[in-house]
């Protein structure tokens, strides 16, 4: 099997953060992926950066989500969201109006017409159900592996986007895939990069992906006893969103509380 190292030579801190993130996940497509990442990066990554770079300068476009500052759709949640489902809405909002400066606003079932951007599981979204049903969407993966699907399907004459998670997490893993992936937002420890567009736009996508491993996570000993355990509350909310975006779900000391505490 190829393995390359990372692009451009880079080998820095956030680079080797970054890549093991990546190296955790894997779309429906085949890619090999070695479960020690070590300091190269898999083919795997390589598929993805070309896969976001195709739709993201893919010639048809064929959904608009804002346009001259005046949203051209809506977040579409169910009529009893959970928590976290609500949370990736109001992720996807801020981060598209950052994007567009434009304030997509965020509704429940049922939406007349018009195109959506339907967000959370079939149990709890009529809108992602009846896609599922229909075929046009597939199902997302298996529970327990926070996996997700994104999906254009046209209903009613509109282009509209399915964000469904296997989890609440998976979905919340969704809007961030879509948002770094396709419309080019990088999440970084040391900040963050968001684009300024005119024009907000979508390709069409289908999308199927689901994490290798069951745990995913980064950090050592030394992290929390030189730095984290002098953390206060807003440098905990720091750390926990930044993993979120980077898809881990677990976190010293959380997950190894037994080995520190007495």
């Amino acid at each position: 099997m190829e393995t390359r190292g990372p692009p451009g030579g880079g080998g820095g801190v956030r680079d080797k953060i970054d890549e093991y993130a990546g190296c955790a996940w894997s779309r429906s497509t085949p890619a090999f992926v070695t479960p020690s990442c070590g300091s190269v990066v898999v083919r795997l990554l390589y598929s993805q950066m070309k896969r976001a770079a195709a739709a993201r300068f893919a010639p048809e476009v064929e959904m608009i989500i804002a346009e001259h500052g005046k949203p051209r759709c809506r977040i579409l949640l169910g009529t009893r969201p959970a928590w976290l489902e609500r949370h990736a809405a109001e992720e996807l909002q801020r981060y598209l109006a950052r994007m567009a400066n434009a304030l997509i606003p965020v509704e429940v079932e049922p939406v007349v017409s018009g195109p959506v951007l339907a967000i959370g599981r079939p149990e709890r979204n009529p809108f992602v159900a009846r896609a599922i049903a229909s075929g046009a969407v597939g199902a997302p993966p298996s529970e327990e592996s926070d996996g997700f699907v994104i999906q254009t399907v046209e209903i009613a004459d509109a282009e509209s986007l399915v964000i469904a998670g296997s989890s609440d997490r998976g979905t919340l893993y969704g809007v961030y895939w879509l948002l770094e992936e396709v419309l080019g937002v990088g999440f970084f420890r040391d900040g963050e990069r968001v684009p300024n567009l005119t024009t907000l736009e979508l390709p069409p996508l289908s999308i199927s992906e689901r994490p290798h491993f069951p745990e995913r996570h980064e950090g050592n000993g030394c992290v929390f006893t030189y730095s984290a355990s002098s953390w206060g509350v807003d440098e905990w909310k720091r750390e926990l969103d930044w993993k979120s975006k980077r898809r881990f779900n677990t976190t010293w000391p959380f997950d190894v509380a037994h080995d520190l505490l007495p």
